[in-house]
């Protein structure tokens, strides 16, 4: 007669007494059901800043903070940031039900509540999009005389190359480009009747409410 000990990682190990073995003969120990001890909620991280109506050019958050709580609680379990890949995991939560919140700079916050803690290996991956907040791009455009370059084409262009505006500028060398996401943008200036643009980097990191983000343009 023996006594089975069943282990495996992140559950609880589990001890079968009295288990009769007879020489040559199969013993069935029955099914062995192992409870789990440790488990985890993965996920990823993104952001419609490109176009919010399509879904192939979202791209990844880095620097996300995702935090646990336990489901309908306030006291915070855990909190990660999301890595280059946005992607985030909390490997050692106890089995559970989870709310889980997601924070990122010029976006709106994203709760979502009720998530199941897996065994490892076992848990569904969480998609979080997060809505980015945005701003009104305004700015003056001269050239390296200081005079002013009117009817300019004036363009943002977000990380993955897509047009987030465009417009031209006036009489006075101004432009202004409303709605403009949050995220690592390119703005670019081309003066009327030049195949040649001038490109620069452009931040924007959105608010609500919408306020104006200058954008001044000195072209070489």
């Amino acid at each position: 007669t023996y006594t089975v000990k069943v282990e495996a990682a992140a559950h609880e190990t589990t001890s079968l007494a009295d288990i009769s073995v007879t020489l040559a003969n199969l013993t069935d120990a029955g099914m062995v059901t192992l409870v789990v001890s440790e488990a985890e909620i993965t996920g990823s991280v993104r952001s419609d800043a490109a176009t919010a109506t399509d879904a192939t050019d979202d791209p990844v958050l880095e620097g996300a903070t995702v935090e646990v709580r336990a489901a309908g609680d306030t006291v915070l379990v855990d909190s990660v940031e999301t890595d280059d890949q946005g992607s985030f995991a909390f490997a050692t939560l106890a089995p559970g039900t989870y709310d889980v919140r997601v924070i990122a700079a010029g976006h709106a916050t994203l709760d979502i509540t009720d998530v199941d803690a897996a065994a490892p290996g076992l848990s569904t991956p969480l998609a979080a999009l997060l809505v980015a907040h945005t701003r009104d791009v305004k700015g003056n455009v001269i050239d390296n005389a200081a005079a002013v370059v009117v009817g300019a084409t004036v363009e943002i262009l977000s990380g993955e190359g897509t047009s987030l505006g465009s417009t031209t500028t006036d009489s006075n060398g101004d432009y202004a480009l409303l709605g403009i996401p949050t995220g690592a943008h390119t703005i670019s200036v081309t003066p009327s009747g030049s195949s040649t643009s001038h490109d620069e980097d452009l931040v924007v990191v959105g608010t609500d409410p919408v306020t104006d983000q200058t954008a001044d343009i000195t072209l070489p």
